[in-house]
Parts: structure tokens; sequence; C-alpha cells
């Protein structure tokens, strides 16, 4: 029995600007998990279809906005990175 219309919660990804941070903490594996959380429109949609996924709920990689002290900044990470992933919104 598959299941359709599944909804995928918090599927981190990151740009290329909010990637840098990740890679300090992910020395061994960041070859193939930065590749991995910065292909949304490619292998993440993919994957998608193949497990019967319809809608996806998309998280900045972490640590990153959680990680911030200064709230002002947070909030300009947090801008830029949606006006990476969906630039014409």
């Amino acid at each position: 029995m598959t299941l359709q219309g599944k909804i995928a919660i918090e599927e981190h990804v990151a740009s290329p600007e909010t990637a840098k941070y990740s890679e300090k903490l992910h020395k061994k594996t960041w070859d193939q998990m930065s590749r991995r959380i910065q292909d949304i429109h490619g292998q993440l949609l993919r994957e998608m279809d193949e497990a019967g996924i319809e809608t996806s709920i998309l998280s900045l990689n972490a640590p990153l906005i959680q990680a911030m002290p200064v709230s002002s900044e947070a909030i300009e990470m947090s801008r830029r990175g949606n006006d990476f992933f969906w630039p014409n919104r």
C-alpha cells in the first residue's frame, strides 16, 4: 500500500550563504550533505515524488537563525534565505 499526498515536516535546506555555517559542524559528511540541502529543485523533488510526498515544509539549515544572538541579524539572514529560494514570491 502506497500513501499519496503525504506531508514532509521540516526538510532542511541551505543557500550558499547559509550553508557555510553548517559546514563547520559537518566536516566529514559535508560534500554529500551540502549538495543535498542546496538542491531543492532537483534531488529533493525527485525523492518527494518517489515517496509520494505532495507537500514539504522547508526550514533553513541549523544551527543558524536560532543561534544568532542579534535578532535583527537573524531576521535579515532569514529574509535573504527566503529570497534565495523563492525569488519571485
